[in-house]
């Protein structure tokens, strides 16, 4: 058996009500579901970053996900 090694997400981008097709909140429900990820980055601002956290907590991901808002194209990997 091939163990995985953990990894780190980053999501860049606006988190709007109207930018619903990104689906965040599943990818928080994923993150949820596996092991292999040690960290997630949702790196943007916008009104659903209150409801996303919340989700977070919900999902028990509240030490796993950072929220640093908007963050500047030369200060990203």
């Amino acid at each position: 058996m091939r163990m995985a090694a953990l990894a780190d997400v980053l999501f860049v981008g606006a988190m709007e009500r109207h930018h619903f097709y990104k689906d965040v909140e599943l990818l928080l429900k994923a993150i949820a579901c596996t092991d292999t990820v040690d960290r997630l980055v949702l790196v943007g601002s916008g009104d659903k970053v209150p409801d996303l956290q919340r989700k977070a907590r919900s999902e028990g991901l509240a030490d796993r996900v950072d929220f640093p808002g908007y963050v500047s194209d030369d200060k990203l990997p």
